[in-house]
Order: C-alpha cells, then sequence, then structure tokens
C-alpha cells in the first residue's frame, strides 16, 4: 500500500511538470518490467533444466496410478495342487511357553500348509543287452534290435538329449552353463564337446524329417518368413523362421 501511495504522490509530481517527463517515466518503467521479465524467464528456464534432470520428462508426464488393488478386487493366490504327493505333520511334546508335556489335542487350531517344490534328478545308468540268435534256416547269426528307449551308439539317454535341445535352443542357454546344471542338479558328469557331439548326431537322424517339413512348406497355400541375428561360437549368424499353414520351423 505504501508503494502505491509514493507511485501516485511521483505521478502527481510529474504531471505538474510536463508531458514529456511522464513520457520519459512510463519508458523507464517499461524497461525496468521487460528487463525484470528476461530474469524471470531465465530463473524459470534453469529450474525446469534442473528439475528434468533429476526427473526424466517420461516419468514427469507419466500418470501414476494408485498402488494397491482397487476397492472391492478380491484376492487372488496360488491354486491348490489336486494331488498331495506326501504328508508331513508336526506334533508338540511340550507347550514352548511353559514346557508343560501334558497337552491335549486341539482339531480347530490344527492349521494346513501346502508347497510345491521340485526333486533334484539323480542319474540312472540301464545297461542296454542285445541277445545275438542263430538262425538254423538262413544259417545267419541275428542280434536283437534296440529298445525303444535306447539312444543308438550314444551314451547319453534320450531325456538328457531333449533337454540339452530345450536349454540350447528355446531357453538360449551356452554349453558351458548346460554342463554346470547338468553337474549341480543331476550330478551328471558330461563335457561341452560331448553335448556337441550329441546335438550333431541328433541332426543327423531328423534328416528324414527335415524332407517331410520341407514337403510341407512347399506345397503350402501361403509363407511366412522372418529372421533374428543368432550368434554361434561369437560369430554372428542368422535364424530364419518359416511359418506355414499348419506350423513354423526355424532354419
Amino acid at each position: 500500500m505504501m508503494r502505491e501511495l509514493e507511485l501516485l504522490e511521483r505521478y502527481k509530481l510529474l504531471a505538474d511538470d510536463n508531458k514529456e517527463a511522464l513520457v520519459d517515466e512510463v519508458l523507464r518503467l517499461r524497461r525496468e518490467n521487460q528487463e525484470l521479465k528476461e530474469i524471470l524467464e531465465a530463473i524459470r528456464a534453469k529450474e525446469a533444466a534442473k528439475k528434468a534432470k533429476e526427473y526424466p520428462l517420461r516419468k514427469l508426464n507419466k500418470k501414476w496410478k494408485k498402488l494397491g488393488a482397487p476397492i472391492g478386487h478380491r484376492g487372488a493366490t496360488r491354486e491348490k495342487p489336486a494331488r498331495i504327493d506326501r504328508i508331513v505333520e508336526q506334533y508338540l511334546e511340550r507347550c514352548p511357553e511353559c514346557g508343560n508335556e501334558e497337552l491335549r489335542p486341539c482339531p480347530s487350531a490344527t492349521s494346513e500348509h501346502i508347497q510345491e517344490d521340485i526333486i533334484p534328478s539323480r542319474v540312472e545308468v540301464t545297461k542296454f543287452i542285445h541277445h545275438g540268435y542263430w538262425c538254423e534256416c538262413c544259417g545267419t547269426i541275428q542280434k536283437a534290435g534296440y529298445a525303444v528307449e535306447e539312444v543308438p551308439s550314444g551314451y547319453l539317454g534320450s531325456n538328457v538329449l531333449i533337454q540339452t535341445v530345450l536349454m540350447k535352443y528355446h531357453q538360449g542357454l551356452s554349453y558351458d552353463k548346460i554342463v554346470k546344471f547338468f553337474e549341480d542338479f543331476c550330478g551328471l558328469r558330461v563335457t561341452d564337446a560331448g553335448l556337441v557331439q550329441a546335438l550333431q548326431r541328433i541332426g543327423r537322424w531328423l534328416n528324414v524329417e527335415e524332407g517331410v517339413l520341407l514337403e510341407a512348406i512347399r506345397v503350402s497355400p501361403y509363407l511366412h518368413i522372418d529372421e533374428t541375428g543368432w550368434k554361434i561360437a561369437g560369430v554372428n549368424h542368422w535364424l530364419w523362421n518359416l511359418g506355414w499353414e499348419k506350423g513354423a520351423v526355424p532354419i
């Protein structure tokens, strides 16, 4: 209020003097006002730059939703398994508070706790014996063929080979990590070279399946192709994925 009175008295004095002095005062005030605006804009720009550095723009513009479940939302938990493989019952021999050993059962206080876990695998060693026979009809010696679960000319079973293929090409693990997994989780000692040879052997066995897939691709009414980078031993290769009417296959 005092500032306004001072300005009013000053304008009265200027009005009493002459018109030119009043115009000069107005121009001075305009220049002062412009300077103050420029200073204010500089301060605002500096503060905005500092704020943008501390909080990225994408975070400032993001609309944060309220944490927690919405009101009335029903809680969800893991579904209980339909099969129970093992039951462990816990009993009390004495009261943990006072040490009394004469405890009476209280069924209403009994509770259940169900949890799921995995069992570390163990190595199963199987010896296949192919019995030989003498055929008196044709005069030749014959030998029994391979069993269903037997891998011809291989020292690693089908489960090991299938798991290796999944970890290598589906999960993208290196041979070193696969070897470490088999040793730590299953107790199976195998080398990375042994796994490579096993997968190469599988590739030769699947040549027949490859021909079947190629024929299905050729006769399909449509075909989709996509590619992605795939490093093998540090060298960049390309993985092509072919999709057709009834499936898809990487090549």
